[in-house]
């Protein structure tokens, strides 16, 4: 969805959304209504020790997150997505 470095420029921060397990999808779309919900998920990469820290952001399933294209490799605090409401 988003990426850019932190204040001090050694790391990365990357938003993603991410599923737990790889999308299931059938010719007939019969299972369509079994995928896994996708989550927000929150990436910090430490450029100089390569270390990665991964953190929910929220709990709520997203699809087609977005964000306002003037802070693309900003910090940004806003987010634009369709809900995957669950149960189905």
């Amino acid at each position: 969805m988003g990426a850019r470095t932190d204040a001090d420029e050694t790391a990365i921060v990357l938003d993603a959304v991410r599923y737990p397990s790889l999308l299931r999808l059938v010719p007939d779309g019969t299972a369509f209504e079994d995928n896994p919900v996708g989550v927000l998920w929150r990436y910090r990469i430490d450029l100089t020790s390569g270390v990665v820290d991964e953190t929910p952001v929220g709990e709520d399933g997203i699809e087609l997150p977005r964000i306002n294209e003037q802070w693309t490799g900003r910090p940004y605090r806003y987010l634009y997505a369709t809900e995957q409401p669950t149960p189905w």
